[in-house]
């Protein structure tokens, strides 16, 4: 074999390695990212006095949670910052 068929394949081997290694610690990247949380229960509504109207206003730590007037509450991506006591 030439010096040239020698440096091929060790550029071979160096690429092959790099790949497998970059797609090792995508995987192992992914499977520490968290799902986003979801909390799975429904509140029970309150009602704002019209027939059949249902309002929801998630609260956490008694503070009204801006946004968060939907039955269910979603934190995506999940963060430290989300941590305290919810109700709706």
């Amino acid at each position: 074999m030439t010096s040239l068929t020698l440096i091929y394949i060790g550029l071979y081997y160096f690429a092959a390695i790099v790949l497998i290694g970059g797609v090792a610690y995508r995987i192992a990247e992914y499977s520490r990212t968290p799902a986003p949380l979801k909390i799975p229960t429904t509140p029970a509504p309150t009602t704002t006095g019209g027939v059949g109207t249902v309002v929801y206003q998630w609260k956490k730590n008694s503070l009204n949670v801006s946004d968060a007037t939907n039955p269910t509450l979603t934190f995506a991506p999940l963060a430290l910052a989300n941590a305290g006591t919810y109700t709706c």
